[in-house]
Protein backbone atom coordinates (compact mmCIF):
# COMPACT_ATOMS: atom_id res chain seq x y z
CA UNK A 1 0.00 0.00 0.00
CA UNK A 2 3.19 2.49 0.58
CA UNK A 3 4.12 1.49 -3.11
CA UNK A 4 3.78 4.87 -5.47
CA UNK A 5 1.76 7.18 -2.89
CA UNK A 6 4.66 6.54 -0.56
CA UNK A 7 7.30 7.27 -2.71
CA UNK A 8 5.28 10.71 -3.94
CA UNK A 9 5.11 11.64 -0.95
CA UNK A 10 8.19 10.59 0.58
CA UNK A 11 6.36 8.99 3.85
CA UNK A 12 6.46 5.33 4.13
CA UNK A 13 2.86 4.32 4.34
CA UNK A 14 2.54 1.45 7.28
CA UNK A 15 -0.62 -1.04 7.11
CA UNK A 16 -1.99 -1.78 10.46
CA UNK A 17 -1.20 -5.58 10.54
CA UNK A 18 -5.07 -7.81 11.39
CA UNK A 19 -4.92 -8.59 15.31
CA UNK A 20 -8.39 -10.33 15.85
CA UNK A 21 -9.88 -13.08 13.71
CA UNK A 22 -14.27 -13.22 13.96
CA UNK A 23 -15.69 -16.34 15.40
CA UNK A 24 -18.25 -17.14 12.64
CA UNK A 25 -16.99 -15.17 9.18
CA UNK A 26 -12.94 -16.25 10.40
CA UNK A 27 -12.26 -12.63 9.16
CA UNK A 28 -9.16 -10.89 10.47
CA UNK A 29 -9.82 -7.24 12.00
CA UNK A 30 -7.03 -4.85 12.67
CA UNK A 31 -7.42 -2.59 15.85
CA UNK A 32 -8.41 0.36 13.64
CA UNK A 33 -11.40 -1.57 11.63
CA UNK A 34 -13.06 -2.83 15.41
CA UNK A 35 -12.75 0.54 16.75
CA UNK A 36 -14.49 2.14 13.81
CA UNK A 37 -17.61 -0.47 14.69
CA UNK A 38 -18.38 1.54 17.73
CA UNK A 39 -18.44 4.62 15.63
CA UNK A 40 -21.36 5.65 13.54
CA UNK A 41 -22.84 9.03 12.18
CA UNK A 42 -26.13 10.66 12.26
CA UNK A 43 -27.84 8.59 10.31
CA UNK A 44 -27.33 5.53 12.65
CA UNK A 45 -29.79 4.53 15.49
CA UNK A 46 -27.91 3.18 18.58
CA UNK A 47 -27.71 0.41 20.66
CA UNK A 48 -26.77 2.11 24.84
CA UNK A 49 -24.88 -0.27 26.85
CA UNK A 50 -23.92 0.72 30.43
CA UNK A 51 -21.46 -0.03 32.98
CA UNK A 52 -21.03 0.36 36.31
CA UNK A 53 -17.23 2.05 36.98
CA UNK A 54 -14.89 0.73 39.51
CA UNK A 55 -11.86 2.24 38.16
CA UNK A 56 -10.33 -1.01 36.69
CA UNK A 57 -11.71 -1.06 33.55
CA UNK A 58 -7.91 -0.55 31.99
CA UNK A 59 -6.85 -3.75 33.77
CA UNK A 60 -6.56 -6.52 31.89
CA UNK A 61 -9.74 -9.00 33.01
CA UNK A 62 -13.04 -8.83 30.55
CA UNK A 63 -15.19 -5.91 30.55
CA UNK A 64 -18.36 -6.46 31.33
CA UNK A 65 -21.26 -4.40 30.54
CA UNK A 66 -25.16 -4.46 31.09
CA UNK A 67 -28.28 -4.02 28.78
CA UNK A 68 -29.45 -1.69 31.63
CA UNK A 69 -28.46 1.52 33.47
CA UNK A 70 -30.02 0.25 36.87
CA UNK A 71 -28.40 -3.12 36.31
CA UNK A 72 -24.91 -1.77 35.85
CA UNK A 73 -25.15 0.46 38.62
CA UNK A 74 -25.40 -2.37 41.45
CA UNK A 75 -21.53 -3.10 40.26
CA UNK A 76 -20.36 0.85 40.30
CA UNK A 77 -18.11 1.26 43.32
CA UNK A 78 -15.27 3.48 44.44
CA UNK A 79 -17.20 6.38 44.22
CA UNK A 80 -17.78 6.21 40.45
CA UNK A 81 -20.91 6.04 38.63
CA UNK A 82 -22.49 4.54 35.67
CA UNK A 83 -21.30 5.22 32.26
CA UNK A 84 -23.45 4.75 28.86
CA UNK A 85 -22.07 3.85 26.07
CA UNK A 86 -23.32 3.61 22.64
CA UNK A 87 -22.62 1.51 19.18
CA UNK A 88 -24.25 1.65 15.93
CA UNK A 89 -27.12 -1.04 17.06
CA UNK A 90 -26.26 -3.12 13.48
CA UNK A 91 -22.78 -3.01 14.44
CA UNK A 92 -23.52 -4.26 18.03
CA UNK A 93 -25.12 -6.75 16.65
CA UNK A 94 -22.38 -8.21 14.14
CA UNK A 95 -19.87 -7.96 17.20
CA UNK A 96 -22.64 -10.59 18.84
CA UNK A 97 -22.70 -12.45 15.77
CA UNK A 98 -18.48 -12.47 14.98
CA UNK A 99 -18.26 -13.67 19.08
CA UNK A 100 -16.75 -10.45 19.79
CA UNK A 101 -18.84 -9.21 22.40
CA UNK A 102 -20.52 -12.31 24.63
CA UNK A 103 -24.63 -11.99 25.96
CA UNK A 104 -24.86 -13.63 29.43
CA UNK A 105 -27.42 -13.16 31.99
CA UNK A 106 -25.49 -12.42 34.77
CA UNK A 107 -26.56 -11.75 38.89
CA UNK A 108 -25.54 -9.32 41.29
CA UNK A 109 -26.36 -9.32 44.74
CA UNK A 110 -30.75 -9.92 43.82
CA UNK A 111 -30.72 -7.98 41.04
CA UNK A 112 -30.37 -10.28 37.63
CA UNK A 113 -29.66 -8.66 34.29
CA UNK A 114 -28.28 -9.44 30.82
CA UNK A 115 -24.42 -8.74 30.24
CA UNK A 116 -22.09 -8.14 27.91
CA UNK A 117 -18.92 -9.15 28.46
CA UNK A 118 -15.92 -8.14 26.13
CA UNK A 119 -13.10 -10.60 26.88
CA UNK A 120 -10.83 -10.00 23.48
CA UNK A 121 -8.44 -6.84 24.98
CA UNK A 122 -7.95 -5.72 21.18
CA UNK A 123 -12.08 -4.83 21.27
CA UNK A 124 -11.97 -3.82 24.70
CA UNK A 125 -9.11 -1.19 24.18
CA UNK A 126 -11.43 -0.32 21.04
CA UNK A 127 -14.80 0.83 23.44
CA UNK A 128 -12.87 2.50 25.99
CA UNK A 129 -11.01 4.07 23.51
CA UNK A 130 -14.40 5.51 21.91
CA UNK A 131 -15.63 6.31 25.08
CA UNK A 132 -12.45 7.65 26.49
CA UNK A 133 -12.50 5.83 29.32
CA UNK A 134 -9.08 4.20 30.66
Amino acid sequence: MGGIWGRLTGRAIVQETPVIVGEVSGRAYTAEQITNLFKGNSNDIYKFIYRGMTGSEGGSGALFLADEAAYAATYAKNGYSVATFQIPAQNFQYMVSEGFIRTQMGMHGTTKGLEYVISNPVVKEAILKVARIK
